[in-house]
């Protein structure tokens, strides 16, 4: 099973000081059709790197916003980890191409993780 990341929660409204509260109503009608929503973030890591420092912020605000926001660490081989690294990287600008192993869709996740993963988006 995919671990779940605890982030706590947090209240929009502490905002209104800084932001003000003319920004957080505002904040709140544009959530408002998006209430029930499901969001699944996936990820390597809870901790370092910017994607994990901006999810610890932003998924108990998503939630406080009515927006149904989960967190799930994915695990996997060296393989797994080289090819995601690689595509990210791609995504990016670096210059590289996956090796025809690399494309292949089972080298790269576990069987167990991509079974993990299917049932997490159907489970909640």
């Amino acid at each position: 099973m995919l671990e779940a990341v605890d982030v706590g929660t947090q209240d929009l409204n502490l905002y209104e000081r800084s932001a003000g509260a003319e920004v957080v109503a505002q904040l709140r009608e544009l959530a408002a059709p998006l209430e029930g929503a499901r969001v699944l973030h996936v990820n390597a890591t809870p901790y370092g790197g910017g994607v994990a420092e901006i999810l610890r912020s932003e998924i108990p605000l998503l939630r406080d916003l009515g927006i149904l926001v989960d967190w799930k660490l994915i695990t996997g081989n060296q393989t797994f980890f080289t090819v995601t690294k690689a595509i990210h990287n791609g995504l990016q600008g670096a210059p590289r191409e996956l090796t025809p192993a690399e494309q292949e869709p089972a080298s790269p996740t576990p069987p167990a993780t991509h079974s993990c993963l299917k049932r997490s988006t159907t489970s909640w």
